[in-house]
């Protein structure tokens, strides 16, 4: 999969390169979950 799909927030670095959040905040804002609905994964 590619890292840039539909849905998923994408944020630019700062003047510096620098993306300001921790790491753990970015990961999960720029997730995407393709499962939301298989019972398999989530029931």
């Amino acid at each position: 999969m590619a890292h840039v799909v539909e849905g998923a927030q994408q944020f630019k670095a700062d003047a510096d390169g620098v993306i300001h959040a921790e790491w753990a905040v970015h990961e999960l804002r720029t997730t995407s979950d393709f499962a939301r609905n298989n019972l398999f994964l989530t029931g």
